[in-house]
C-alpha cells in the first residue's frame, strides 16, 4: 500500500504501491549476496541486501562445547561472525554541488512552551571536511545524514535534500590489532564523506583480503579535503551480526538488512498524490457477492 486515509463517514482513499526493482546476485566464497535497489513512487529509494549460502563450520572433539559458536551438527559448530558491506552513494541532489549534514533529534526541556515534555527539535550540522565526515551512528539521537543542495530552493523556500536513513549500522567487534580490521579500516566508521573522484572506488583497497593496512578511505581522507558545496560521495557501512543457529544449517535462509534514501524538501508535497485508484477486481458494494 502506498497511502491510505479513512475519513469520519467511514469512506477511505487508498492507493496501491508499485516499485521498480533493480537487482543482482553474487557468490563470494561460501556465501551468496542478493542486492535489490527499489525505487518507490513517493521518491523513496531502498537498498536491501540478503545473505544466504553455506556457513563456515569447524569440527570439535566429543564433549567439548565451543564458546565462540553454535552446535549445528554432530561434532560441528558454526562460529559467530559479522558481515560488512559499504555502499558508495554518489548523490547529485538537483546538481552536483552538495553539502552533507548530520541530522540529530533532541528533546525539548519541559517549560511554558512545552508543558508536557513531548516536543522534539532537529539539529542539523554541516560537514565541511573529510575529518568531520567520519561519522558513527547514534541510537540516542536517531542520527541520519542529509545530502543538501544549498544552491537551490524549493517552492517552500527551503533547500532540497535526500536523507540517508541507516539500518543495521553495526560496529565491528574485532580486536584493534586484528589483521582483518587493519586491512578493512573503512568499517570503523558508519559514514565517510569524500569529494567525488572516479578512481576512488574501493573503500578498503581493490582486494580487501589481500590488501595492506590503511588503503582506500583512510588513505584518501588523510588529506582532509573540503567536502562543502562540491560533488561528494557518501560511503555507508552496514552489516549483519550473525549469531549462528541450527536453523542456518546446512543452507542458511536469507538474512536481510537494508537502508533507505528519503527525500526531504526535494518535493513540495507528497509526490504520489496523483496515483490513480485501482479498479476493483471483484464485485462489491450493495448486495455483495
Amino acid at each position: 500500500m502506498l497511502w491510505k486515509h479513512v475519513v469520519c463517514d467511514g469512506s477511505a482513499e487508498v492507493r496501491r504501491m508499485r516499485r521498480l526493482t533493480v537487482s543482482f546476485h553474487v557468490t563470494v566464497a561460501n556465501y551468496e549476496y542478493l542486492v535489490y535497489w527499489r525505487f518507490y513512487q513517493d521518491g523513496n529509494i531502498e537498498c536491501e541486501i540478503r545473505a544466504t549460502g553455506l556457513m563456515v563450520t569447524t569440527n570439535f572433539d566429543n564433549g567439548q562445547a565451543h564458546a565462540s559458536g553454535t552446535l549445528v551438527d554432530e561434532r560441528t559448530y558454526a562460529p559467530y561472525h559479522q558481515h560488512f558491506l559499504t555502499a558508495r552513494l554518489d548523490l547529485d541532489i538537483d546538481g552536483t554541488d552538495n553539502t552533507v549534514y548530520t541530522s540529530e533529534t533532541e528533546m525539548v526541556p519541559t517549560g511554558p512552551d512545552n508543558p508536557y515534555g513531548l516536543s522534539l527539535r532537529q539539529r542539523n550540522i554541516p560537514l565541511r571536511t573529510e575529518e568531520e565526515g567520519k561519522q558513527d551512528y547514534c541510537w540516542e539521537t536517531q542520527r541520519a545524514w542529509r545530502v543538501v543542495n544549498e544552491n537551490v530552493t524549493n517552492g517552500l523556500g527551503t533547500h532540497p535534500s535526500y536523507k540517508l536513513v541507516g539500518g543495521a549500522a553495526i560496529p565491528p567487534m574485532f580486536d584493534l590489532r586484528s589483521p582483518v580490521l587493519r586491512r578493512a579500516e573503512a568499517i570503523t566508521h558508519t559514514v565517510w564523506v569524500t569529494p567525488n573522484h572516479p578512481d576512488e572506488r574501493w573503500p578498503a583497497g581493490e582486494f580487501v583480503n589481500q590488501s595492506g593496512p590503511g588503503l582506500g578511505l583512510p588513505a584518501w581522507t588523510a588529506a582532509n579535503r573540503s567536502i562543502e558545496n562540491t560533488d561528494v560521495v557518501v560511503w555507508y557501512t552496514f552489516g549483519i551480526h550473525h549469531i549462528t543457529r541450527p536453523e542456518d544449517w546446512p543452507v542458511m535462509p536469507a538474512d536481510t538488512v537494508s537502508f533507505w534514501l528519503k527525500p526531504v524538501g526535494f518535493f513540495d508535497r507528497n509526490p504520489s498524490l496523483d496515483v490513480a485508484p485501482t479498479a476493483a477486481a471483484t464485485c462489491h458494494g450493495e448486495g455483495g457477492c
